[in-house]
């Protein structure tokens, strides 16, 4: 009996070693092997330096029209052509639209020989003055008759005159019928269009001049002191965020808005950008005094404008930093937060360096 259990335990225990030797084989060959290091990237890398720009305030606004029109009908007629289009660019004294004026071409006409009557007997009426003016010299009428032929010699005067001025006003009516830019612009609205009838007053265009363009800028009042006349703005719009205009301030307004407490300004942009609206919404940036930041090249910039990010070398490895920008100022930049001088960060990043890199 003793021996009997004595070799059932052995060979229990005989399989629990089969048993565990297997286990141990499977997980030896579960294990994964070393995964190999990346390789090291090469990159140029520069020093953070100091370097002293301006201290700005942004300012906020928005471009417009150096001058808008409501181009109107100075006489009543229907609409014989509409030459323009919203959006058609126009010169100075381009016709715009032209109305039927044959009624007024009468009236003219009209006016007219009434004017040549009028002159023909005014010159009648001169001659006989003169011979009265004679006469009375030779003593053959009286003052009193003198006088009546002088006042008659006035009076159609007068007429002539006032012929001409109906002849005039009926020649206007005429060339009125011939409806012009009044300046270089561009057409924003058309309000009639052939065979309307427009009476005197009605606006048929509506012009807006293009360049230059004006932008509209609101000064804070801690900064007001720091705008004059004739200074020179740099300014982005929304569209192109990226892109610097550049405006010349021409109006300072005179009082500061009690509600808002800042100053409007006006800059005129001689520019005539097509990308450049009225309308835009715009931001500049004021210089109000100097300050010191952490410079880098702008090639050492990577990432999107919301979230720009640069690639900082510690120790042979790259760390890439979310940073927040300044102004720029030539070729560098200033880095507001996220770095300090002396740190060395990668210029022209490529694809092959990323966070936790190593260099060469």
């Amino acid at each position: 009996m003793h021996g009997h259990v004595g070799m059932n335990t052995s060979g229990r225990l005989i399989s629990i070693a089969t048993l565990l030797g297997a286990a141990a084989c499977a997980r030896a060959e579960a294990a994964p092997s070393p995964v190999p290091s990346a390789a090291a990237v090469t990159v140029t890398t520069v020093e953070v330096t100091e370097q002293i720009f301006p201290k700005t305030t942004l300012l906020s606004g928005s471009v417009v029209a150096n001058q808008r029109a409501e181009v109107a009908a100075d006489t009543a007629g229907k609409v014989l052509e509409a030459r323009v289009e919203r959006g058609d660019v126009v010169k100075q004294g381009e016709l715009l639209v032209r109305l039927d004026t044959r009624d007024s071409a009468l009236g003219a006409a009209e006016a007219s020989a009434a004017l040549a009557a009028a002159r023909t007997g005014e010159q009648h009426q001169r001659l006989e003055c003169e011979r009265s003016e004679k006469l009375l010299a030779q003593r053959v009428i009286s003052r009193s008759e003198f006088d009546r032929q002088k006042a008659a010699c006035e009076a159609s005067a007068a007429s002539t005159r006032a012929a001409a001025a109906r002849a005039a006003r009926a020649g206007k009516q005429v060339g009125d019928g011939r409806i012009v830019a009044p300046f270089a612009g561009v057409v924003v609205a058309r309000s009639v269009s052939k065979g309307d009838f427009v009476a005197p007053g009605r606006p048929v265009v509506v012009l807006v001049q293009r360049d230059p363009l004006r932008v509209e800028l609101s000064v804070p009042e801690a900064a007001v002191a720091k705008v004059a006349r004739d200074q020179v703005i740099a300014f982005s719009v929304a569209p192109l965020p990226a892109e610097r205009f550049r405006a010349t301030v021409r109006f300072v307004g005179p009082v500061i808005d009690a509600r808002s407490r800042n100053l409007t300004i006006e800059a005129l942009v001689a520019s005539d950008d097509p990308r450049l609206l009225p309308g835009m919404f715009a931001t500049a940036r004021l210089p109000v005094g100097e300050q010191r930041f952490a410079a880098v090249p702008r090639s050492a910039v990577a990432g999107t404008r919301e979230s720009p990010r640069v690639f900082v070398v510690v120790d042979g490895v790259v760390h890439e930093r979310v940073v927040q920008l300044g102004e720029p100022e030539g070729d560098r930049v200033a880095v507001l937060k996220g770095l300090r001088a002396g740190e060395r960060v990668v210029v022209k990043p490529t694809a092959a360096v990323v966070d936790g890199a190593r260099v060469k």
